[in-house]
């Protein structure tokens, strides 16, 4: 079965579980905020923000990813990732002030010999939009400047 196809099968056995999994019981990846997933990208070192926006370019529609898929599309190895998923999880604790938070809840898949990973479907969301504004913030100036200098 292809990796899409995976996917796509994957994403169907989860549909309508999110509920139970980031219920009422708190399991599951922590759910941040706009502002804490603003706070959280900030504060991210290059290798961390870039491995960060991968898994927000490449995850399928549960918001998930796999491990060895994500290592392969920054061309690294997977044991390369492990100081990122240290970062990330000192990261999320420091901007929620939790001991308990943690950006990414993994699983491990015996067939494939690999781990997926998932985010908080809102986190998901606030941190593909915290990276879209932190982008357009940095590159406003450049734009308004080649606009009034550049204006025929």
């Amino acid at each position: 079965m292809s990796a899409v196809a995976r996917s796509e099968v994957l994403s169907l056995i989860t549909d309508g579980l999110e509920d139970d999994i980031f219920g009422e019981n708190g399991e599951g990846p922590t759910d941040l905020s706009s502002l804490q997933a603003e706070k959280l990208v900030r504060g991210l070192s290059g290798k961390s923000r870039s491995v960060l926006k991968a898994i927000l370019e490449n995850s399928d529609s549960s918001n998930g990813f796999w491990c060895e898929e994500l290592a392969s599309e920054l061309g690294i190895e997977v044991t390369d990732l492990t100081g990122v998923w240290s970062g990330l999880t000192r990261r999320i604790r420091t901007v929620t002030g939790s001991s308990d938070a943690y950006l990414i809840s993994w699983a491990w898949d015996d067939e494939r010999q690999d781990y997926y990973g998932r985010m908080h479907q809102t986190t998901f969301k606030n941190c593909k939009k915290a990276r879209f504004e932190r982008a357009f913030h940095h590159y406003l100036p450049l734009i308004l400047y080649r606009h009034y200098f550049y204006l025929d």
